[in-house]
């Protein structure tokens, strides 16, 4: 059974994030994360749920506790994965002010029409 730093790690690596971005994403240090990824440090629940659902994962998976493939289905059976671009795209909004994001939601939902 796989601890939960390794899976992290994979997990990461497999959405093509850095450290230092998971990190920015879950407002800790790049240091927390390299701890919990080398399993010196386990991460608090709310830090688990966050990321499950930024891995679009299932908690249980993400503890080692199921074997099941990690990709939730998202609709009727589409499964949702992120591509490097669009991991690189939530890290740049997350650094926006909020007056630039909701320039780029307006943007987003002109362009959806």
């Amino acid at each position: 059974m796989k601890g939960i730093g390794i899976i992290i790690k994979e997990l990461r690596k497999e959405m093509g994030c850095s450290q230092n971005q998971l990190a920015d994403v879950l407002g800790v240090t790049q240091d927390s994360i390299s701890l919990w990824e080398n399993d010196k440090r386990i991460p608090d629940a709310p830090y688990i749920i966050t990321m499950a659902k930024f891995f679009d994962v299932t908690t249980d998976y993400l503890l080692g506790l199921s074997g099941d493939y990690k990709r939730v289905a998202v609709g009727t059976d589409y499964e949702q994965e992120f591509v490097k671009e669009e991991i690189q795209l939530i890290y740049e909004y997350r650094k926006l002010s909020d007056d630039k994001k909701k320039l780029v939601d307006e943007l987003i939902s002109v362009l959806k029409k």
